[in-house]
C-alpha cells in the first residue's frame, strides 16, 4: 500500500466536473493505492516474489462543515444509494491532473469533528477500482 499526501494549497479535488472548495484548515488530500504490494516470500524450495492484486484507489479529503461541497457530496451519496450511479473524481496539482477515478463512489463522512479553535470538519473518502495515473 503506497500513500501520497498532497498539500491542499497546491492540490484540488474535482468531483463530477466541479472543483470542490472549503477544505478543512490544516488538512491534506491523501491518495492511497489498495493492493499491488510486492514482497519476497520464503518457502521450503527457496525464495520467491509475490505481488498482491491491485484492487483500487482511495482519495481522502476533509472539508469545513460550512463547505458548499458538502451538499454536492450528499446529493451524490443519495444518487449512489437510489440510482446506483458512480462519479468521476480528479486529483489535480497545479495545472496537471495526477489521478482520474472513473467509477468512484463517495462514502458518507463518519463524524463531524468540531473544535473550539477551528471550524468543524467532515472527511469524505472517494474509492474506485478504475483509475488513470498521469
Amino acid at each position: 500500500m503506497r500513500k501520497e499526501i498532497y498539500n491542499q494549497k497546491n492540490t484540488k479535488v474535482i468531483f463530477n466536473g466541479i472543483a470542490t472548495q472549503g477544505y478543512a484548515e490544516g488538512t491534506s488530500i491523501t491518495v492511497e493505492f489498495v493492493g499491488g504490494e510486492a514482497d519476497i516470500s520464503e518457502g521450503t524450495d527457496g525464495g520467491g516474489l509475490n505481488i498482491a492484486t491491485v484492487q483500487g484507489i482511495r482519495v481522502t479529503a476533509s472539508y469545513r462543515e460550512t463547505s458548499p461541497s458538502n451538499d454536492l457530496f450528499s446529493t451524490a451519496i443519495e444518487a449512489q444509494q437510489n440510482l446506483s450511479t458512480t462519479n468521476v473524481v480528479l486529483v489535480q496539482t497545479g495545472a496537471n491532473v495526477k489521478y482520474t477515478l472513473t467509477n468512484a463512489l463517495v462514502s458518507k463522512p463518519e463524524t463531524l469533528s468540531t473544535g473550539d479553535k477551528k471550524q468543524g470538519s467532515q472527511t469524505y473518502t472517494f474509492v474506485a477500482t478504475q483509475w488513470i495515473a498521469a
